[in-house]
């Protein structure tokens, strides 16, 4: 049985990630009152100009709150994929990395950029093309989207300033940005937020096979998350080198089993979900579509699309 209808794999990279920017943004509007420009809720193509178009409904019609608190719809796309994998980072930082990623495997043209980031603090810049800035509508809304993934992940007072000057826009879930002052860099905003602490793991080492299928399922776990050594020898209760020790007995190392995880959950979801193969890659913690397609086919003899179509021709009566 398959999940549910994800958006439609004809989508190019740009319109994918403004299709769930847009499914946010329509869902916010709606949150305020407004009535927003019709559009497809089944996830036809959505252009970047869509995208800005609509932004820019929202600011005329009702100021920045409906960008600055765009994240307040983020329950809607509780199912959403992409979504899901960025507010499963293990921390604040780990959200907007993964964002970063999102955006390098996606090969966006002009994405905002995280110039600085540490616990508790990042730094963007989104300067878009050369001829063609983005302009404030889209940069409250970019800033707005990422302040809301902060929260939803856990964090704790989240704030959001813009400009060399960090003129508050957001504090927690209040706005302090009500009217845009036409002067204000928007292309260039701070997060701020309070560090929600880990919890250590709660586990008891384990020795031979038994150690190999538990760092199996951490890996699996959270795919996104770039794995060392000394992150996985905490969670499984380890030192690095008793955890490199162990894997060298059984004959294999951490870049083997994520290997092997990657590939065992994409062709999970190739031939289980409808989830796009695009986003399936980037789900999987690979590069980029050519790095997935091309390490999915040199394991399995046939491409993700060839693969779902063989599912699905031995599946149709």
């Amino acid at each position: 049985m398959r999940g549910s209808p994800g958006m439609s794999t004809a989508l190019a990279p740009e319109d994918r990630t403004s299709a769930v920017l847009v499914r946010l943004l329509h869902h916010s509007m709606t949150l305020h009152g407004l009535a927003p420009r019709p559009w497809d809720d089944t996830g036809a193509t959505t252009a970047l100009q869509n995208k800005r178009r609509l932004a820019e409904q929202a600011l005329a019609q009702a100021g920045p709150a409906p960008l600055l608190r765009v994240g307040e719809a983020l329950p809607a796309l509780a199912h959403a994929p992409l979504v899901m994998a960025l507010v499963a980072a293990e921390d604040g930082a780990g959200v907007l990395t993964r964002w970063t990623r999102l955006a390098r495997y996606f090969h966006l043209r002009y994405p905002a950029q995280v110039v600085a980031l540490g616990p508790g603090h990042a730094r963007i810049a989104h300067p878009g093309a050369p001829n063609d800035p983005p302009g404030p509508a889209l940069n409250l809304l970019l800033a707005g989207a990422m302040a809301g993934l902060l929260r939803w992940q856990g964090q704790a007072q989240v704030r959001l300033a813009f400009g060399p000057e960090a003129t508050p826009a957001l504090d927690h879930d209040r706005v302090v940005l009500t009217q845009l002052p036409p002067c204000l860099e928007t292309n260039v905003w701070q997060l701020d937020w309070q560090p929600t602490p880990s919890q250590p793991p709660a586990l008891r080492p384990s020795r031979g096979p038994a150690l190999v299928e538990r760092i199996r399922q951490v890996i699996s776990r959270d795919l996104l998350r770039p794995w060392t050594v000394a992150t996985l020898a905490h969670q499984v209760g380890l030192s690095p080198r008793s955890l490199q020790r162990h894997l060298a007995q059984a004959n294999t190392s951490l870049t083997s089993l994520r290997h092997q995880c990657r590939l065992e959950a994409a062709t999970a979801q190739v031939l289980t979900t409808t989830t796009p193969l695009a986003d399936i890659g980037f789900l999987c913690g690979f590069a980029d579509s050519a790095h997935f397609h091309r390490t999915f086919k040199s394991s399995t003899g046939l491409t993700p699309r060839q693969m779902r179509g063989v599912e699905e021709s031995v599946a149709s009566p």
